[in-house]
């Protein structure tokens, strides 16, 4: 490629969705987990991309089209900058819409923060850890 400069980007006018794994381990393991040999590794841990959500930010600023962003890990909320990352990532006007991808592991107030416009919420279900999930899910939904 000649140009390295990317001007344009999806297909007949799709939007583009980007999935980013923001953090590489999870407070769960779960014996089916198909990231398992990925967050062995604990990159995050031992302070090799600390830094990385930094580029990253960057990166997208910079961007001239429209896109979503899917944001997953292992578990994104146990990255100590996801709350920054979120609010930078709504301040991009290209930035269309956020997906946190999540497996709800932590106490109701912490995702009360996420509620904001273009952000939503997934939940992913683990059956070896889900003893309080729809209470919880319930309980969310009251607030």
């Amino acid at each position: 490629m000649l140009n390295k400069n990317i001007l344009e980007a999806g297909e007949l006018g799709e939007m583009v969705t980007f999935y980013w794994s923001i953090i590489d381990y999870c407070q769960w393991k779960c014996t089916y987990c198909c990231a398992k040999n990925m967050m062995d590794d604990d990159l995050y841990r031992k302070g090799l991309s600390h830094n990385a959500y930094k580029f990253v930010l960057h990166r997208l600023k910079k961007l001239n089209f429209d896109f979503t962003i899917e944001i997953l890990g292992g578990e994104p909320t146990l990255h100590p900058e996801l709350l920054y990352v979120i609010d930078e990532l709504q301040k991009i006007e290209n930035c269309k819409y956020i997906t946190l991808i999540t497996n709800f592991a932590k106490d109701l107030d912490y995702f009360l923060q996420y509620d904001k416009p273009n952000i939503e919420i997934h939940i992913s279900y683990h059956a070896e850890y889900s003893k309080k999930l729809l209470d919880k899910i319930i309980k969310l939904n009251e607030k």
